[in-house]
């Protein structure tokens, strides 16, 4: 008996993994596509000739789906995991930093957002006038460009929002709802007049104003440089329904591994609570490693929380708790 068959109709990325799957079905696998080349919407072009991802050009990696698809067709080799770069807008003849405080480019500091550049002096100018500006009725929902440029401006929806907003939607902000794709802006925006101070009411405060003296960074080479006392934190995996971000991009960003020591003074001590998630946080050769003094570290903490279970649980203690 001749093997059944299967026709699969587009050879971009859906009808190439279905066919994929399909490889040891016993059924005989057939792809039709129209076009000159397989791919569909993944593609590479040449920008000045540079090639680039056209179309989708990363994938969601805490998701197992496309990086499992990835490993079993041979590829797992190719992937490459983003750069710690800081992301930045292109416009005014130059690469521009986007401003810290900001929600989905709706400005929270306006001292900040004139520090970046962005804007013109002009449309600076237009923006601030969000602060004096009477609260914007809340007459149905409206467009992105309607409210948002009502208060700042068409430039900084132009230069700012659009760029964000746009390019998670694949749309215009003349298009997209306030409503539905900034809904806590706009449940925020209900008590305040200023839309940049219900931005920031979505904001955690700065690190200055809580910690005077502690500087925030996302940069581990920065954060170490210098350091008499390196201290880790442990991912808590046993309370993840399902991991929260993949291992090895994790661990490349944000694991402690031995060159990072080099950056730390010469007598550096390396800390850590336990139970160590090697590989994770922080890697074997350093965790084991004469500057470390974890072990150490989790027998001092098990005496100590013995000591305080044992005088919590001491008669004239539990009175005292009761009588409160």
């Amino acid at each position: 008996m001749a093997p059944r068959s299967v026709a699969v109709i587009g050879g971009g990325i859906s009808g190439l993994a279905a066919a994929f799957l399909l490889r040891d079905s016993g059924l005989e696998v057939i792809v039709l596509e129209g076009s000159p080349r397989l791919g569909g919407k993944l593609a590479v072009s040449e920008v000045a000739g540079v090639p680039v991802d056209a179309g989708a050009e990363a994938l969601l990696a805490r998701r197992p789906e496309g990086t499992d698809l990835i490993a079993a067709a041979g590829l797992a080799g190719e992937l490459v995991l983003p750069g710690t770069t800081a992301a930045g807008i292109w416009t005014r003849g130059q690469l521009r930093p986007l401003p810290r405080r900001q929600f989905m480019g709706v400005p929270a500091d306006f001292d900040e957002l004139a520090a970046t550049g962005i804007l013109s002096g002009a449309g600076l100018a237009r923006a601030r006038d969000d602060l004096t500006r009477p609260a914007s009725p809340a007459d149905g929902d409206q467009s992105v460009t309607s409210r948002v440029g009502g208060r700042f401006g068409a430039e900084l929806v132009d230069r700012l929002v659009e760029p964000l907003l746009g390019g998670v939607y694949a749309g215009s902000c003349d298009d997209l709802s306030f409503e539905a794709t900034l809904p806590a802006l706009a449940q925020a925006a209900r008590g305040h007049s200023s839309l940049a101070e219900a931005a920031a009411s979505l904001l955690p405060p700065e690190l200055a104003e809580i910690a005077p003296g502690v500087t925030l960074t996302t940069n581990m080479n920065e954060a170490i440089r210098g350091a008499d006392v390196i201290m880790m934190l442990r991912v808590q995996l046993e309370r993840q329904h399902e991991a929260a971000f993949p291992a090895s991009e994790y661990f490349q960003f944000y694991g402690l591994r031995l060159e990072h020591l080099s950056l730390a003074k010469p007598e550096v001590i390396v800390m850590h609570p336990g139970p160590i998630n090697r590989g994770r946080e922080i890697s074997s050769e350093v965790a084991d490693s004469q500057r470390s003094v974890i072990l150490t570290q989790v027998e001092n903490g098990i005496a100590i929380r013995m000591a305080v279970l044992e005088r919590v649980l001491q008669p004239e203690n539990r009175h005292a708790h009761a009588a409160d």
